[in-house]
């Protein structure tokens, strides 16, 4: 498994995270509005595509959480979509400092929402997204997990595409300290 002991920090992050001290976003803050994360990739089993993920998910200017991801499972032919329905956001880490991309406050998001399949299937999921470098291919992580903390993506480096932490900054934390 690809770097092991990266994917068991984010683990553990992303539940102290989800767990513990949650970021209040009912808060109207448009300072936050340019604080999201985009981009996509996939994960590959071979030359295979096994995973792909796609979307922009962020703040708007109210201090809510908005956006769309979705998560295709190609070996077991379902996709998973969340199209607005977020009920948490935020982020943590490291700054990110260019010259290699944006620079943005910090290199890990978290976002918390209800997918639905396309089968008619509906879970809450955690997303955690780690924009490592660019170019995020081998290098930026995706881990998704059941709210309940079981993990359903394992998180690893893509394969192909890139993540991107734009902003970086979560309502209710003027300081811009990591929030857990």
């Amino acid at each position: 498994m690809k770097k092991l002991g990266v994917v068991l920090l984010v683990a553990a992050l992303t539940l102290t995270l989800v767990l513990g001290q949650a970021v209040s976003v009912s808060a109207a803050n448009k300072a936050n509005s340019g604080n999201f994360v985009t981009g996509g990739g996939s994960v590959k089993e071979g030359k295979k595509a096994a995973w792909t993920f796609a979307g922009n998910v962020g703040y708007a200017e109210d201090g809510s959480v908005v956006g769309q991801f979705q998560i295709n499972d190609h070996f077991g032919k379902e996709t998973w979509h969340c199209h607005g329905d977020f009920s948490f956001f935020a982020f943590d880490g490291d700054p990110i400092v260019g010259p290699t991309g944006p620079s943005a406050s910090h290199n890990r998001a978290t976002f918390v929402g209800t997918f639905t399949s396309n089968r008619g299937n509906t879970e809450t999921l955690v997303v955690t997204i780690v924009d490592v470098d660019e170019p995020g291919r081998n290098n930026d992580i995706i881990l998704v997990e059941y709210l309940a903390g079981n993990t359903w993506f394992a998180g690893e480096p893509i394969d192909t595409g890139n993540f991107q932490i734009h902003g970086g900054e979560s309502p209710g934390d003027p300081n811009n300290n990591v929030v857990n």
